[in-house]
């Protein structure tokens, strides 16, 4: 019997996989951690860029408004490539969209590159939108050009490849913004260009590899083409089975032809794939692994890890993911779907709630120190405020300022226009405030019978030293579990539970629902850690146990079964003896 290595590498599958993987998932994986890197280099940008044009320092509120627009509309244009997905990849097929959606982000890499020797930030918040089209468009045709090459007996872990590439973006994202690498001042729309390139080797090398087989049968019934496709991709062969497979499906999508989206969502037949999904996606973006993506240099500092190591823990982070995703692909042919989903779900509420039990512990460390000014709460350290100071040169080329104390941080290296005028991100006490002024600060935040306190916080702290460890070991669980388990297993589910006819509305509806949660958690998330401080992560852990329950009752495995015994299992399922199948006939007798 032939490994799972020998049948890729017998004809061009294994090379179509990585071309598809760098130019779709690989692109999202990226654009979700290259602003950690870059973010305090594009906001010094925009308030250089300001104060070039009007000669004055930007107010701090519109410099947080114009950095929100270049954080949110990468998402707005998610949500647009997302519902573009059955127009683009309906009509110029497959491959065509994958190679349509590099050239919109090598686009979006020029206008990137442009806009810092332009001294505009409109074209970031452009370059944006449109990297965001790109990735909504590209995440959706990837799975879907994935599904639609591979093999029964191995579709579980060819579709899986897309969690892995996804994996290897946010690596990748966080390895290229290191200070070694290109994380710098001078360099960080280099950073932001990085993704464009590799769209590049996708437009060179995806043209000469073949179109997606089941496109080619089902929807254009181009049967000889088809054939040649499986013989390119697979190794020579005759392929009766997989050809009476997708002959099949044809007969029945005849029976009925392809769903818009609204006749998607009316149609009782897909409801409960519907409802499966979405109860998934929903679960995914609220169980909070997005938030500690995008948080996660806050919460490892909130935990105790030493600042100057924060993006080495993160970046073993990264290391960690790729690998489960990895372990994941091989090990879901055996175990199955279901399994990964409602086990990962179980782990995943149990690594939160080990989390919110250290974060508290750790307040508690941070509120016996304030007598000595140490750790504020998560909530300080995530909710920054902006100031902005304008530096000023004296006669003598010395610099000054309006406020005599400021000092200019020794890690500053702005240009001359940059240097004009310095904004600061300012987690609890302000940085650019002088010695006298932080204490004065740390003063109010003492308890007053700070004496008395001094002794029970000593037996805390030392009770507690061990806490960083437990917190941060927490959120490598928390992320391996959702990776091996959810995270990895979604993109499979999804592209096997609905036939061809309704597989392009699907991704429609759902790559709206992910996109338009993306970008909802992304602003609802710094209030909640605001008003409930570490306490958010229970709400994230209710949200993984009803993934768990929900995926355990009502899921049904999907391994080894075609498309149509899938969509007959689904039809079956009965809550309290009553199945939307059963309402739809009994309609009809009527």
């Amino acid at each position: 019997m032939e490994t799972l290595l020998q049948q890729l590498t017998r004809g061009n599958a294994l090379l179509l996989i990585i071309v598809l993987g760098i130019g779709g998932s690989f692109q999202s994986g990226y654009h979700s951690t290259e602003l950690s890197s870059a973010s305090p280099y594009i906001q010094s940008f925009i308030n250089s860029s300001w104060f070039h044009r009007y000669k004055e320092p930007p107010p701090p509120r519109t410099i947080t408004i114009i950095w929100s627009l270049i954080v949110s509309m990468y998402a707005v244009g998610g949500l647009f490539g997302a519902f573009s997905v059955k127009l683009i990849t309906g009509t110029l097929g497959r491959k065509k969209a994958m190679i349509c959606t590099s050239f919109i982000a090598i686009v979006a890499g020029g206008i990137m590159l442009t806009s810092k020797g332009a001294k505009s930030y409109e074209l970031i918040i452009v370059a944006r939108i449109l990297y965001g089209f790109s990735s909504g468009l590209g995440a959706s045709s990837h799975v879907m050009y994935l599904a639609e090459i591979s093999p029964r007996k191995i579709r579980g872990t060819v579709t899986l490849t897309s969690a892995i590439f996804l994996s290897l973006g946010k690596l990748f994202g966080q390895f290229f913004g290191l200070s070694e690498l290109l994380g710098r001042q001078e360099l960080w729309n280099i950073v932001l260009l990085v993704p464009a390139l590799f769209s590049v080797v996708q437009v060179i090398v995806l043209p000469f590899l073949p179109e997606a087989p089941r496109y080619l049968f089902i929807e254009k019934g181009y049967e000889k083409a088809c054939k040649k496709a499986l013989q390119s991709l697979w190794g020579e062969g005759d392929y009766k089975q997989e050809m009476d497979e997708m002959l099949t499906e044809q007969a029945a999508i005849e029976a009925a032809p392809p769903k818009s989206t609204l006749q998607l969502l009316r149609d009782r037949n897909v409801r409960w794939q519907l409802l499966v999904m979405s109860v998934v996606y929903c679960c995914n973006q609220l169980s909070g692994i997005p938030a500690i993506n995008i948080f996660s240099f806050d919460v490892f500092q909130k935990a105790g890890i030493p600042t100057d190591k924060i993006r080495y823990v993160t970046l073993g982070l990264g290391v960690s993911q790729i690998i489960t995703s990895i372990f994941c692909g091989l090990l879901i042919e055996q175990s199955g779907r279901r399994l990964l989903f409602w086990g990962g779900y179980g782990l995943m509420s149990g690594s939160l709630l080990l989390l919110t039990v250290m974060l508290n512990l750790k307040v508690g460390v941070a509120e016996g120190r304030q007598g000595s000014g140490d750790t504020p709460l998560i909530r300080d350290v995530i909710s920054c405020s902006l100031r902005t100071v304008p530096i000023l040169k004296s006669g003598s080329g010395r610099e000054r300022s309006k406020y005599p104390d400021v000092t200019r941080p020794a890690h500053f290296t702005g240009n001359a226009s940059e240097q004009a005028c310095l904004f600061l991100w300012e987690p609890n006490i302000p940085e650019c405030i002088s010695s006298q002024q932080q204490q004065q600060q740390l003063d109010k935040r003492r308890p007053s019978s700070r004496h008395g306190s001094t002794s029970a916080s000593k037996k805390l702290i030392d009770s507690s030293y061990w806490s960083p460890y437990i917190s941060a070991s927490s959120i490598f669980l928390f992320t391996i579990f959702f990776c091996g388990g959810p995270g990895g297993a979604s993109t499979t589910l999804h592209s096997e539970i609905f036939i061809q006819s309704d597989r392009l509305a699907a991704f429609v509806l759902l790559g709206m629902l992910r996109w338009l949660l993306y970008a909802v958690l992304g602003l609802v998330f710094p209030f909640l850690i605001d008003t409930l401080d570490s306490y958010c992560f229970v709400l994230f852990t209710c949200v993984c146990l009803l993934g768990c329950l929900y995926t355990f009752f009502l899921l049904p495995e999907t391994k080894g079964k075609t498309l149509l015994e899938i969509s007959a299992d689904f039809k079956a399922i009965a809550v309290c003896g009553k199945s939307f199948s059963e309402e739809k006939r009994l309609e009809t007798k009527l």
